[in-house]
């Protein structure tokens, strides 16, 4: 891969962040777990990338790649929506009383990641 292929792939990435930011958890779940099934369904290829780039034996690979990723993914479509939905937090007189903290969470790590490993097939 070249590097502007890189660079394409990731201005790729960039902007379907920006339509991802905009989705429901209902449009992320039904992705998370067609994501899910791809990686079940792949789950042997992968294992040979991880472990030819990383030295791992087929087995270290399925554990460390195939099943957290499968496990994350999982936690995500059965709890990203109650622990990751954007919250308030009270504030406590620490400067200006017109500022209103909130804090926001989003599934950046999880989809890059997959994006990623998808774009390159």
């Amino acid at each position: 891969m070249s590097r502007s292929d890189v660079v394409s792939r990731i201005q790729r990435a960039k902007a379907a962040q920006k339509e991802w930011v905009k989705s429901s958890f209902a449009t992320r779940n039904r992705l998370m777990r067609i994501y899910l099934k791809f990686i079940i369904d792949h789950q042997t290829e992968i294992c040979r990338v991880a472990a030819r780039d990383s030295g791992k034996p087929m087995v270290d690979a399925a554990f460390g790649e195939v099943l957290t990723t499968c496990e994350k993914l999982r936690w995500l479509y059965q709890e990203g929506e109650q622990w990751l939905k954007p919250e308030s937090r009270r504030y406590r007189n620490r400067g200006p009383s017109s500022v209103r903290p909130s804090v926001l969470a989003y599934l950046l790590t999880c989809l890059l990641a997959c994006l990623l490993f998808f774009l390159s097939l």
